[in-house]
């Protein structure tokens, strides 16, 4: 499964590296700037895809901030379910 949003590491913030449950995989990620790597304030998208050796619920959790404060703005956690 891959899951993708949206961020702009120019202002300062980032997506934080996810926590996952216990038995869930993150198997690769990546981002891309969406209007070329030249332009400054250029959006990105991110994604990571990550996978289960096992059928069952886990989760997915990230975090938009700056590295030097504590707070993040924006939070993602999904939660995936393996049959």
């Amino acid at each position: 499964i891959t899951i993708t949003t949206e961020g702009n590491p120019t202002t300062g913030y980032d997506w934080t590296e996810p926590v996952v449950s216990d038995g869930l995989d993150i198997i690769g990620w990546g981002r891309i700037t969406t209007d070329g790597p030249e332009i400054v304030g250029a959006g990105t998208i991110y994604d990571w895809d990550v996978s289960a050796d096992k059928p069952g619920t886990y989760t997915f959790t990230t975090e938009y901030k700056r590295a030097w404060e504590d707070a993040p703005i924006s939070t993602i956690t999904v939660t995936i379910i393996f049959s």
